[in-house]
């Protein structure tokens, strides 16, 4: 797949008989959508582009919009000489909702840049409140993008908590961006430094710091594209967790017979790697043993909740089979 970065969205040296379709969500004041609509503007008088039929959303309503950032007036105008279709009241975690007014289309981009939780106006909002966020508007986006479409979300630095971040911060102060986005069934493709200077003269500038018309620093931000697990692609970034599971054994356990399990259970795309770390013997004298599981998946969007229902999976199943020959 070709990526580009934000000034193109890896659309501009497609095959030009192609025509493709962006979704632009939670654009504060229509700047990125103005300097993505220049771009392509310019590039049009120097060859031929594919034909770009662009969406471009706010959650605010076009009058809270015109009072928080009037700046946008201007912009919006603007956009809409370019033929560029805009929403207002447009909730990017709902995006299924408004299938109707999207013209029913399946977009090859959804982009979603800097995106912030921002009830409560000045209040410092809690990192898991960011998460939440991310994990909502990934899965409200499946419906709405293209069998081989991709989803671009832009965090400032240290954000996303990838190994790309140049500002690494501990990963549970992080916004776990890849592993939200995994809930979705979305692998991470591509990571990528968004190109603030070039959109900065594209007429770009961010606004949104304390829901006002001040910008936050957004140097060093990083771009982050997902696409669909299923299509086939290599994650840039394997996805890893570490789980412990208990559960009792009989004299003739042994971990020839407990491998398969997890092996059925997991399936062939997870790598597995185990280690013994416990074991218990209890008042009736039944044995059991604790494992901490290493998994990884570079082909498969292996999410939080796979991963926790695949681990019941097994505990239920040997609870129940291991005083007999574990058959996986």
């Amino acid at each position: 797949m070709t990526i580009g970065d934000l000034t193109n969205l890896g659309l501009v040296n497609s095959d030009s008989s192609k025509s493709f379709s962006v979704l632009i969500v939670g654009d504060g004041n229509f700047s990125y959508t103005c300097a993505l609509a220049r771009q392509l503007h310019a590039l049009r008088h120097e060859r031929k582009l594919p034909s770009i039929r662009t969406i471009a959303t706010s959650l605010d309503t076009a009058d809270e919009l015109t009072k928080m950032y009037p700046g946008s007036v201007e912009k919006l105008a603007e956009i809409r000489q370019h033929n560029i279709q805009v929403l207002h009241n447009f909730n990017a975690t709902r995006i299924e909702s408004y299938l109707d007014k999207l013209g029913n289309t399946n977009f090859d981009r959804i982009v979603f840049n800097f995106p912030h939780y921002a009830e409560g106006g000045n209040k410092r909002n809690k990192i898991h409140k960011h998460r939440q966020l991310l994990t909502q508007f990934f899965k409200s986006s499946v419906n709405a993008l293209a069998p081989h479409g991709q989803v671009w979300v832009t965090l400032c630095a240290g954000q996303g908590g990838t190994q790309a971040e140049t500002i690494v911060r501990a990963f549970g102060d992080t916004w776990q961006v890849a592993q939200c986005a995994a809930s979705a069934n979305y692998l991470l493709y591509n990571v990528h430094e968004a190109p603030v200077d070039a959109l900065y003269q594209l007429g770009y500038n961010s606004v949104g710091h304390r829901l006002q018309e001040k910008a936050f620093r957004n140097q060093a931000g990083l771009t982050h594209v997902f696409c669909r697990d299923s299509i086939g692609e290599v994650a840039c970034f394997p996805l890893t967790w570490s789980r412990d599971i208990s559960f009792w054994v009989n004299a003739g356990f042994n971990e020839s017979k407990f491998l398969p399990v997890l092996e059925k259970a997991f399936g062939p795309q997870v790598s597995i790697e185990i280690e013994k770390i416990d074991e218990y013997v209890s008042d009736q004298g039944r044995l059991a043993y604790g494992y901490r599981l290493s998994l990884s998946s570079s082909t498969m969007a292996l999410s939080k909740e796979y991963v926790n229902a695949k681990c019941d999976e097994v505990v239920e199943f040997l609870d129940k089979h291991i005083w007999n020959d574990v058959q996986a």
